[in-house]
């Protein structure tokens, strides 16, 4: 039995996003982000429930303080060796780039 918490908790993602979410490791949360597809001026990433929960928080709070003047992307990260250059499931630079253009400043929201 795995217990990810004793308290109710929202439910982000549809089953099917969930399954192609873990199965890819990474992805892009549309329904949170701010970027409309467009490239975004911030990427805010969380790995985790609780620290997803947060960077949730922190997209709609630049939202409501900055409208759509601000393009926020928000990424989730289930498998963090899909960030690993020499990892067989790593993404590969243009895969990487897709998710965090460069140049774009990226804050991780991790508790490792």
């Amino acid at each position: 039995m795995i217990v990810g918490t004793k308290a109710p908790t929202p439910v982000f993602l549809t089953v099917e996003e969930a399954d192609a979410h873990c199965i890819a490791g990474i992805s892009i949360w549309e329904s949170y982000s701010i970027d409309k597809g467009v490239d975004p001026d911030v990427v805010l990433v969380g790995v985790g429930f609780e620290l997803q929960s947060e960077v949730i928080s922190a997209a709609s709070q630049l939202k409501k303080d900055f409208g759509s003047d601000l393009r926020v992307r928000v990424i989730n990260i289930v498998d963090l060796l899909v960030l690993a250059p020499d990892h067989p499931h790593a993404l590969n630079e243009s895969g990487f780039n897709s998710l965090f253009p460069p140049g774009v400043p990226v804050v991780i929201n991790y508790h490792g």
